[in-house]
């Protein structure tokens, strides 16, 4: 549903290492060593989770 004439972005989703990895085609131990480099990163409390949206931008801004 459109509300004045904004389209709908599609809702972020929180990814684990395990996914955030896989998405960037690396392996976990990368994700944790740089995890803190990463503008994509969401902390809650104790966990790690990274934004897919964040993700998919972070890679089409490198592809360029």
């Amino acid at each position: 549903m459109e509300r004045h004439g904004l389209s709908q972005r599609r809702a972020d989703r929180l990814l684990n290492v395990q996914e955030a990895a896989e998405k960037l085609r690396v392996k976990p131990d990368w994700i944790y060593r740089h995890h803190g480099e990463l503008p994509f990163r969401v902390r809650h409390g104790r966990l790690l989770r990274f934004s897919e949206l964040g993700i998919e931008d972070y890679i089409r801004k490198r592809l360029g």
